[in-house]
């Protein structure tokens, strides 16, 4: 386009995030499987690509298999990128708010969906999936995060 054009890399951040996205949700996907979390991909046109899975089964891959049956509930995880925080002019960081983008994605699941929402930040997946190589490990520790805090974004 005209626009991007004389604002070169403007299109190729949307690439890159893209991505990012798609690369952090398969790694997601494949630590909560490790665990035994059955969950799908959702691809729908109306919202951003993001993982569904049943609150119970988190609860259960935390509490193992004696876990008491919890709500059918289900969570959309959705994957936290730089570009869905606000910085100071940096980089975003722990406490960093979700951006106005950001924020209508997940009021418009929780609206939409009648979904419990975790938005999970690269600033906490990252140092995790680098410090924990077996994805069952991965997937117990994001099922612990999600379980905690799948009523509020963060």
């Amino acid at each position: 386009t005209a626009a991007a054009q004389r604002r070169p890399g403007v299109g190729a951040q949307g690439v890159f995030v893209a991505q990012e996205i798609h690369d952090a949700l398969e790694d997601m996907s494949e630590a909560l499987e490790a665990c035994g979390v059955e969950h799908r991909f959702a691809l729908d046109a109306d919202s951003e690509v993001h993982l569904v899975a049943q609150r119970a089964a988190l609860a259960r891959a935390v509490a193992g298999a004696d876990a008491a049956p919890g709500s059918g509930r289900e969570v959309a995880i959705v994957w936290g990128s730089a570009a869905h925080y606000v910085s100071g002019g940096g980089e975003a960081h722990v406490g960093s708010p979700l951006s106005l983008a950001a924020q209508f994605e997940v009021a418009y699941l929780r609206a939409a969906r009648g979904m419990d929402i975790a938005v999970v930040p690269y600033w906490w997946w990252r140092p995790l999936r680098l410090s924990l190589r077996s994805p069952e490990k991965r997937g117990r520790a994001l099922a612990r995060r999600l379980v905690g805090k799948a009523e509020q974004p963060w």
